[in-house]
């Protein structure tokens, strides 16, 4: 494809690589990343597409969060197409795992992570498109345990300290105001943490 696209940059970089997960040199890139380092941007989907074609999204998920493709990651899980509980469920096992390997990432790409799953939680019972009514008290209950658990992450002293001093910042697809959203997370986390304490589940 590189070859008939006349993309002599991605076709010097596919030559030096294996075509999968396994990669030599230790360059450590996926297709798509090589196609985004050569500037290719319209090589990129097209790249995602061949390397990860019949993957399960997990491993998909799990192999870019490796690597530390952000801008890969976010158009990746683009082209997934998943449903928000999908994602989330896929993005949280991909992050569990590595966790689980001890693969080290940058803060901005373990903000992205958390954003994404905070975002998704609490869309599910706390936002208008989707009712509660239609889960169970118990099922309610885990969906504010997991928001809890996601803003006790974002509340930590490296996430704090990241992002206080810029005015705005891009993540999970929206813009967020640094001040706002630490306000936002604080009261959410207050309103979640009573009605748990005294069940008081819509």
């Amino acid at each position: 494809m590189a070859i008939a696209g006349g993309s002599q940059p991605i076709v010097e970089l596919l030559i030096s690589h294996n075509p999968d997960f396994g990669l030599a040199n230790g360059a450590n890139l996926t297709a798509a990343e090589m196609a985004q380092e050569a500037g290719e941007v319209s090589w990129v989907r097209t790249m995602i597409e061949a390397e990860f074609k019949g993957c399960d999204p997990v491993d998909v998920l799990y192999e870019l969060l490796k690597r530390r493709s952000l801008k890969v990651l976010e158009l990746a899980i683009e082209m997934l197409n998943l449903s928000k509980n999908n994602l989330a469920r896929s993005l949280a096992k991909a992050w569990n795992k590595v966790e689980v390997m001890n693969v080290k990432v940058e803060s901005e790409l373990e903000l992205f992570v958390h954003l994404t799953l905070l975002r998704i939680d609490y869309e599910e019972f706390g936002g208008a498109k989707v009712s509660v009514k239609k889960m169970t008290d118990e099922e309610v209950e885990q969906r504010m345990q997991l928001v809890l658990r996601e803003i006790n992450q974002l509340e930590t002293e490296q996430f704090y300290t990241m992002q206080l001093e810029m005015d705005t910042w891009k993540c999970s697809g929206f813009w967020l105001n640094s001040t706002i959203s630490i306000r936002m997370f604080a009261i959410v986390k207050e309103t979640l943490s009573f009605m748990l304490r005294y069940r008081m589940i819509v």
